[in-house]
């Protein structure tokens, strides 16, 4: 174990609760992990842009005082952008600053994501105190074509510990699961459903945002952790219809809960699952390739495979990490 204290920022309490608690259970790990405490920025959509700036200036001096408790501080989203180097400049005097960045090029509008901001988070990030994580290399390249450098890929944290009792009997669902975003391929969906059902499968999307889908069960609503949770530890299989992500925290829960994922071949999926993953489907594949994948991971050997995949990514992950906090 890596003889240091770290301390977990965590800006959105709320919307990362979940990835927070698999990032603690990875370091938990390698050395001691406290949290840091607070309201999140969730709660500035109301404020003056007086009361915001104000609130930056507090956190930035507090930044730099509880720094000088710790041996490192692992900030798990970055509440300005590609700014959020420059945030963190103060801090950096007294001890190493990890910035996890997850989406170099957000699907929708956030703050600091700008040229402007890129140039003058990248020119923060030279500090050698301020090291830039991200979950996958398509995320790596895209910060390097902004012109950032030295940054490191470590995996997505995972949960070690599995509670999910899978059971297969009687269970024939297919899911598609979390919030609506434009990069979804809603015209698969559409085309698989009859395939699908055919099968004797049901077909069902949980999330906030989703519009109509024919041939599925859509609920639009908003689920909790532990509804989110149950939906997929019932479910038969998680389908992701994304055109576009840099990684997906959907994915990683479905593989907590030995869950298997289909989803068209990327780096993230076969990070989690391997390679030769029965559930990547190529880019551009017809319908009867995507069922056929779904069809053919729901067999009972399936979640053996995942528990296996699971524990090889479990110390693949523990592994980045270890270096990453040993090197810087």
């Amino acid at each position: 174990m890596v003889e240091r204290s770290l301390l977990l920022v965590n800006p959105l309490p709320n919307a990362l609760r979940h990835y927070e608690k698999e990032i603690a259970d990875v370091l938990a790990g390698i050395c001691q992990v406290d949290h840091l405490g607070g309201r999140g920025i969730e709660t500035l959509s109301g404020a003056s842009t007086g009361g915001r700036l104000l609130r930056v200036a507090r956190e930035i001096a507090g930044r730099g005082r509880v720094a000088k408790k710790y041996n490192g501080i692992v900030v798990l989203w970055p509440s300005f952008g590609l700014l959020e180097p420059l945030m963190w400049q103060l801090a950096a005097s007294s001890c190493p600053i990890y910035l996890i960045i997850h989406d170099p090029r957000p699907l929708r509008r956030q703050i600091g994501m700008g040229a402007w901001s890129s140039r003058a988070g990248r020119l923060a990030s030279v500090r050698g105190n301020i090291h830039i994580v991200t979950h996958t290399e398509l995320a790596k390249y895209e910060l390097e074509s902004l012109g950032w450098r030295g940054i490191y890929t470590a995996p997505h944290p995972v949960l070690g510990a599995y509670a999910s009792s899978r059971q297969t009997i009687n269970r024939r669902t297919v899911l598609v699961c979390g919030q609506y975003k434009s990069a979804r391929n809603i015209e698969i969906l559409e085309q698989i459903a009859p395939l699908l059902q055919e099968a004797g499968m049901e077909c069902k999307v949980k999330g906030k945002g989703w519009p109509s889908i024919s041939g599925w069960e859509v609920t639009d609503a908003f689920l909790s952790e532990r509804e989110l949770d149950e939906e997929i530890a019932s479910a038969s299989v998680v389908v992701l219809p994304y055109s576009f992500y840099y990684q997906s925290g959907i994915a990683v829960r479905a593989l907590e809960h030995s869950v298997p994922v289909v989803g068209e071949v990327h780096e993230f999926l076969g990070q989690l699952f391997g390679v030769n993953w029965q559930g990547l489907v190529p880019s551009g594949s017809s319908s009867d390739d995507w069922a056929s994948s779904i069809l053919a991971v729901c067999d009972d050997t399936s979640s053996v495979e995942v528990d296996a995949s699971a524990e090889l990514y479990r110390e693949t992950v523990a592994s980045a990490w270890r270096d990453l906090l040993t090197d810087h």
